[in-house]
């Protein structure tokens, strides 16, 4: 299954091949049955959309090849591997730690009072004969959910304060339950679709096919409200009712965050890839040029363009022709 090329949309011309919209769906673990590969299935078929490859990968897989992690590549190291000292918080953003906590972020830092999500678990944790057993991702889960005040102190990045009796400030203190689900779980089932933009566009496959993130919030027509609606049928039999977490689906927000996903879930070289071929195409021919934007690099103002920020943001439910458009011109710069 890793690397290899996926076909190009079928039944379209060579000139829509080439601007097709391509992205990424899979079963969440909480939802992987028959069932639901089955509805799933049928809805993507519903909505017009061109199956280009489907497949599954188990848990052990997520694991050792570091698809989830690499998949929330900077939730998850700032949650696993960065000292927060390191992190780089803005004065605008410690300000706002300071009027959230009462407490100063520099100082907070110095006293050793702000952990990372695993070290917050092994700080947390209790000892058994000569071993430290970590507080498991739930545990930590579960007082994380239960903390009144938290701040975003950059995308992805966010601090509450967990202690009872004194302070202990954790960063993404969500994200260690979220990996055992992949990591323990069921595994995912996975489809990759190709679809025409002047048929349907990026914000119609989201926000239509798909649904919003959260599932009370999507139109009772897509994925996730159907889900919603019915996940204590026959039909679907699902253990819980869908929730912001677990909404039955993850979909590719644009192209270049499709394109990193492919990269991560199917082992795919960019050059294997419908879109990943043609983005070279137009932007020199360099996996390096490309390489930043699919780890959502900041990117300055392009030519022609008066944007600036993180490439996933100013590609989310962009076009694949316009995405295109937009690299040439960054390429260019």
């Amino acid at each position: 299954m890793g690397n290899t090329p996926l076909k190009q949309p079928e039944d379209v011309s060579e000139d829509i091949q080439q601007r097709a919209n391509i992205a990424l769906i899979f079963i969440k673990p909480h939802a992987v049955s028959d069932k639901i590969k089955e509805f799933v299935s049928g809805e993507i078929k519903d909505a017009g959309l061109t199956m280009l490859h489907e497949g599954e990968m188990s848990a052990e897989d997520i694991e050792s090849k570091g698809c989830i992690d690499k998949h929330y590549a900077s939730i998850a190291k700032s949650a696993m591997d960065t000292n927060p000292g390191d992190l780089g918080v803005t004065d605008e953003k410690k300000a706002e730690f300071q009027k959230t906590f009462g407490s100063t972020w520099d100082e907070s830092i110095e006293l050793g009072l702000i952990f990372n999500a695993k070290g917050a678990a092994e700080k947390l944790g209790t000892m058994d004969g000569d071993d430290l057993v970590p507080l498991d991702g739930k545990g930590l889960d579960a007082l994380w959910a239960k903390a009144e005040k938290r701040v975003k102190l950059a995308p992805g990045l966010y601090v509450s304060n967990i202690g009872e009796d004194e302070p202990l400030y954790v960063i993404n203190g969500f994200y260690m339950a979220m990996r055992e689900k992949y990591v323990q779980g069921s595994g995912i089932y996975f489809y990759v679709v190709g679809f025409d933009p002047e048929v349907m566009s990026w914000a119609q496959f989201r926000g239509e096919v798909i649904g919003a993130t959260d599932p009370e919030q999507a139109p009772e027509g897509s994925i996730r409200g159907k889900m919603l609606a019915n996940w204590e049928t026959e039909d679907l039999d699902l253990d819980s009712k869908p929730n912001v977490g677990d909404n039955g689906v993850h979909a590719s927000a644009g192209p270049i965050e499709g394109l990193k996903e492919r990269t991560v879930w199917l082992g795919l070289a960019p050059e294997d890839d419908p879109f990943g071929s043609e983005l070279l195409k137009w932007t020199g021919g360099k996996v390096a040029t490309i390489a930043p934007w699919l780890d959502d690099a900041e990117v300055d103002e392009a030519k022609h363009y008066e944007l600036k920020g993180k490439m996933f943001d100013l590609t989310e439910d962009k076009d694949t022709p316009w995405t295109i458009k937009f690299c040439n011109n960054l390429a260019l710069a």
